[in-house]
């Protein structure tokens, strides 16, 4: 089985995926390139090295996050959720606020 051997799965549903894809990024009819490129965005954002700005020392390590999230072998699966997602064409628009943030979250 998958979970006896790596440490930590995560499972992202087609449909959230071609939602996203609809209704937050305005692509009609989303292609699997397309949901693919969301989960792209949203691994890339949670498992590259995060750096201090100040030192440039590393923050976190993907092995030092999987650790944390996963550290009892039993609950192997993560659920991630990635913000701001925006259409290109409202990218212009944007305007990045903790505030705004977390009112997405909770939607």
């Amino acid at each position: 089985q998958i979970s006896q051997v790596s440490d930590a799965i995560t499972v992202f549903e087609n449909d959230h995926l071609s939602n996203t894809c609809k209704r937050i990024l305005d692509i009609k009819s989303p292609s699997f390139d397309d949901m693919n490129s969301v989960v792209v965005k949203t691994l890339a954002q949670t498992l590259l090295p995060s750096y201090n700005a100040v030192d440039h020392q590393p923050i976190a390590l993907m092995k030092d996050t999987i650790s944390h999230y996963c550290s009892y072998p039993g609950y192997k699966f993560l659920t991630m959720r990635c913000i701001p997602q925006k259409s290109a064409v409202n990218q212009h628009f944007a305007t990045y606020q903790w505030k705004m943030i977390i009112n997405h979250i909770a939607q």
